[in-house]
């Protein structure tokens, strides 16, 4: 069943669990950080849809990849360890990736889990670098959310952009996940790969 991403309930978590924080911070803890060069980084993937493509773990790259599908509808989701706030804090997700997509249809978005709860999509609002720069309007999981679409700049050449989006407080004790979710509409991919992750960190 997909998810009704415009449900009253889900507005209200949005609100609450995406404010960006303007107030000055404390010194920032890291929660978690991976370059994937020595390992997964305990990240798992997941497939749901008509005829999906599992991700790719590359050690040899040291990244993680989303291959797409261009006979959907069909999603990849690529989730975090389980994480355990130290403290009551905002955070911060820091990610270097690269995508070439079909435009406004397919497209990946940024989501996060408190304690076991639904998975919230992060509106561009929540980024203070390189934001998603489209409301996705394929026929798969994530449509309405804002994703990262089309060719990223000198994706050709396979160079990184780096993206960092920042959430409201969570509580000490809490436990978090962050997943990357794709959407894959049919007919069309983009050229070569459509999404690779590099580095991903998330701090207090």
């Amino acid at each position: 069943m997909k998810k009704d991403h415009h449900s009253p309930a889900k507005l209200t978590l949005t609100g609450a669990l995406l404010l960006v924080l303007f107030s000055p911070r404390a010194s920032a803890i890291e929660l978690l950080s991976e370059d994937f060069d020595s390992g997964s980084g305990g990240f798992t993937q997941a497939t749901s849809g008509t005829s999906p493509l599992d991700a790719i773990y590359s050690g040899a790259a040291g990244t993680w990849s989303f291959p797409g599908d261009n006979s959907g509808p069909s999603n990849n989701t690529l989730t975090s360890p389980e994480i355990t706030m130290p403290v009551t804090a905002g955070l911060r997700i820091r990610f270097d990736h690269r995508h070439s997509t079909e435009p406004i249809w397919d497209g990946v978005v940024l989501q996060i889990s408190i304690n076991g709860g639904a998975y919230i999509s992060a509106p561009r609002t929540a980024f203070t670098q390189t934001p998603p720069t489209i409301r996705l309007i394929g026929n798969h999981d994530f449509r309405g959310d804002d994703g990262f679409h089309y060719r990223s700049p000198g994706n050709d050449a396979g160079a990184f952009i780096t993206s960092i989006a920042e959430f409201g407080r969570a509580l000490a004790g809490d436990t978090i996940r962050i997943r990357f979710s794709g959407g894959w509409d049919l007919n069309t991919i983009g050229p070569g790969v459509t999404w690779v992750l590099d580095r991903v960190t998330i701090e207090t």
